[in-house]
């Protein structure tokens, strides 16, 4: 550690980089981890304590960490939830302290350790536009399982639906530049539902993350987890959501544009008849998709060349849809161009997600 410490030594505003750890029920290992952290360095950190409603069986913690390690306590008289802890912070913090730099929130149960909430805080001075996320890793089998498939789960869903490429979904140790808690406090979420939202709201607004490698320590097995793998993920889906509503009155209006076109062209344009009405259905509903994903689905921040890399998208898209459906009718003529459309368009819907996420409306 002695490099990191020097590392340390060098940076300068380090003192303007404050600590904030909410807590309920606290016991013994919330003031380790508070000596631990004023041991480690010669800069005076400002530390807040949020007693989220522990009550007063727990009163004592708190007033020792207040006069034997200097914190701001801040107190709820009832229990609000994580993220609400997380937001009255933030709120005091813009209140009341101009001067601060940014933040590290930290889970007061031991299961970070101070070592990597210093090292969290170096790395957002080196980097203070970033949100820094300290990740543990997972391929171990002491992970437990709950924990190893559920952020593997999120981890991949949260890439493919919104383009968020992060190792560790839950983790609750966070350095954030002060500039950006004005936005986290209205993020959705009172609870530890908020900590995923946080990471949604950092990439709709394109904030840039960076991950510190960090020790996976987990007690008693993680029994007090409160992620729920596949409840917590479909929270990813949102984006996903907006698309398929998008998508849906112009895929109607292609079908019913393409489905009469075939009925009026089929006897007398024989052997084009498809592509035609592939071309002019399209044609129809492209705009109107456009505007809809732009605006309400990506949310994009471009300033040109977004509608000309639609376009280009929809023509290649049009033209495999015509071919496809040409070919597989020609395969099986007894299956029906529409029902044929239909399963043709569906692969192409997803796979237009993807292109449309990473390509058409890539914010700059």
């Amino acid at each position: 550690m002695a490099e990191s410490y020097d590392a340390m030594s060098a940076t300068n505003n380090l003192d303007k980089i404050l600590i904030i750890i909410p807590s309920l029920h606290p016991n013994e290992r919330l003031l380790e981890l508070l000596e631990r952290l004023r041991s480690m360095t010669s800069q005076m950190l400002s530390i807040i304590l949020v007693d989220d409603g522990s009550g007063a069986a727990y009163s004592d913690i708190f007033q020792k960490a207040q006069t034997d390690f200097s914190c701001i306590v801040l107190t709820n008289k009832v229990n609000q939830g994580k993220g609400r802890a997380l937001k009255n912070a933030f709120l005091y913090v813009l209140d009341n302290l101009p001067d601060v730099t940014g933040v590290v929130t930290v889970d007061g149960d031991g299961q970070h350790a101070a070592e990597d909430v210093l090292a969290c805080m170096v790395k957002l001075a080196e980097n203070p536009g970033h949100l820094i996320l300290g990740c543990r890793q997972f391929d171990s089998r002491e992970v437990p399982l709950k924990s190893r498939f559920g952020n593997k789960l999120t981890k991949k869903v949260l890439c493919l639906t919104r383009g968020i490429n992060v190792g560790d979904t839950q983790t609750g140790l966070r350095a954030i530049p002060t500039s950006y808690l004005k936005l986290l406090t209205s993020v959705a979420g009172e609870r530890y539902e908020y900590e995923m939202n946080v990471l949604l709201a950092c990439g709709e607004n394109r904030i840039p993350i960076y991950e510190v490698p960090i020790k996976t320590i987990y007690l008693e097995g993680n029994k007090g987890s409160h992620f729920h793998p596949v409840f917590d993920s479909l929270k990813i889906y949102t984006v996903f959501i907006r698309y398929l509503i998008s998508a849906v009155s112009s895929f109607l209006l292609d079908v019913a544009v393409f489905t009469l076109l075939v009925m009026l062209l089929k006897g007398s344009l024989p052997g084009h008849y498809i592509f035609i009405a592939t071309v002019i259905s399209r044609g129809c509903s492209s705009l109107f998709n456009y505007i809809a994903n732009k605006t309400l689905v990506f949310k994009a921040r471009v300033k040109a060349g977004s509608a000309a890399r639609y376009y280009v998208l929809a023509v290649s898209q049009m033209a495999a849809s015509a071919l496809l459906v040409t070919e597989i009718f020609s395969l099986i003529p007894g299956a029906g161009e529409t029902m044929i459309k239909i399963l043709v368009d569906t692969l192409l819907f997803f796979l237009s997600f993807y292109i449309q996420r990473k390509w058409v409306f890539k914010s700059k």
